[in-house]
């Protein structure tokens, strides 16, 4: 179809107008300047591609998204720049903490936020994040079927955080993924027949926690976000020019129904924090989603580094979300 439609133009533009021409000169000229043409067009082709795409057409901290996704993940990840592995202090220096957060990449993810809020408020807390780690009393965790003894180890080390203070507590992890992924403290893998038997499972350890912790302090259990299923879409979104009209990069949603990560253990958190008393429940599912649809991209801001985990500016919009939670923690022992 296009062919017949490009062939009436090429035959009243070039091929009538060369037919009675007997000045070969005039030929010459215009296989020159098609030659050229060529040679330009082949030019620009080759520097597309040997520059990726001409990146500088996108903005600018999209632009590794084209190239290296992974690379976007550890500059824009929600906990860039903070440690893992090592307790460290967020918000203010030098000031007493409100409270404690421990857990994996799912709770430092919100430390970019949080360093921000408590700074503003001059406040602090203490942080203790390991990822892939699940910081519980009776698990140890596995990577590649070898235990992780250091990760094993954190738990005792966030005891020792809460001893002497009525510090709240503000628990975050994976907590859907870690079901082929432990073992008990004998170093033998825990099996579950289901996800129902393996929610139980870890719900009994958030029990486990909030005893250890003492039933008086203020436990927050964080919940799962939705995600964004593939981030391929997002970053084709991302890949068009900035010159051009653009309703994708300002707004991309996700039907609410399709985006299922997490929603059996958010339902089930739900309750768990409505029968124990001082135990406050933040879904994370609330800050991206209403009943029709779960926000990735708003105004030009990508809320996830990578598949799941919270960008910088998805750590700032959770904060912020529910930042009355946070500032209202402080130490209850008098």
């Amino acid at each position: 179809g296009l062919s017949f439609l490009l062939a009436a133009p090429i035959y009243h533009l070039v091929d009538k107008p060369l037919r009675p021409v007997r000045d070969k000169n005039a030929l010459y000229r215009f296989g020159i300047a098609a030659a050229l043409l060529a040679v330009i067009l082949a030019g620009v082709t080759f520097t597309i591609r040997l520059d990726k795409g001409w990146p500088w057409r996108i903005e600018e901290r999209f632009r590794v998204l084209l190239t290296d996704p992974a690379a976007f993940h550890r500059t824009q990840y929600g906990g860039a720049g903070f440690a893992s592995r090592e307790l460290q202090t967020l918000g203010a220096p030098n000031t007493k903490p409100s409270f404690i957060i421990f857990g994996d990449s799912f709770a430092a993810q919100y430390a970019t936020g949080l360093d921000k809020l408590l700074k503003d408020n001059n406040r602090s807390a203490l942080a203790l994040f390991h990822h892939s780690c699940v910081l519980t009393p009776d698990v140890a965790p596995r990577q590649r079927a070898a235990i992780d003894e250091e990760c094993n180890g954190k738990w005792a080390q966030v005891v020792k955080l809460m001893e002497g203070n009525n510090l709240p507590i503000v628990v975050a992890h994976s907590w859907h993924t870690y079901k082929d992924m432990l073992a008990d403290k004998a170093r033998r893998p825990l099996q579950f027949a289901s996800t129902a038997d393996y929610y139980r499972f870890m719900f009994g350890q958030i029990e486990k926690i909030r005893r250890i912790a003492g039933e008086n302090r203020r436990m927050i259990l964080i919940g799962l976000s939705p995600g964004i299923g593939n981030q391929q879409g997002v970053i084709r979104c991302f890949s068009v020019p900035t010159y051009i009209p653009n309703k994708c990069g300002e707004h991309v949603s996700m039907p609410a129904t399709e985006m299922r990560e997490g929603v059996e253990f958010n339902q089930d958190a739900v309750i768990y924090a409505s029968q124990h008393p001082n135990v406050t429940f933040l879904n994370a599912r609330d800050v991206v989603c209403n009943k029709e649809r779960c926000i990735a991209i708003e105004n030009g801001k990508m809320y996830y580094s990578d598949y799941i985990h919270f960008s910088v500016d998805g750590s700032h919009l959770f904060v912020n979300h529910f930042k009355d939670v946070f500032l209202s923690l402080s130490d209850q022992s008098g």
